[in-house]
């Protein structure tokens, strides 16, 4: 999930909440239940979609984004 998000904010696009459980490729309980966890854990935010209410967008946090580009670059 973490990596998704991470592609998803060096192209500039949004991720809705839907899109990244069936990324995830777990059952929607338990992507939702990670999603809660990471936003309690400040390592993602959610966004409201302005345009359709019902659909809320999912971003890194930047100090998740930070720690994610550091990690990938020592694995380079």
């Amino acid at each position: 999930m973490l990596l998704d998000l991470y592609v998803a904010r060096l192209k500039g696009t949004r991720v809705p909440v839907t899109s990244l459980c069936v990324a995830a490729n777990i059952p929607p309980t338990t992507a939702l239940r990670h999603i809660a966890e990471l936003v309690e854990n400040g390592e993602i935010d959610r966004t409201p979609d302005p345009a359709d209410q019902r659909r809320t967008f999912l971003d890194l946090s930047d100090s998740a984004f930070a720690r994610i580009s550091e990690w990938i670059d020592h694995c380079l």
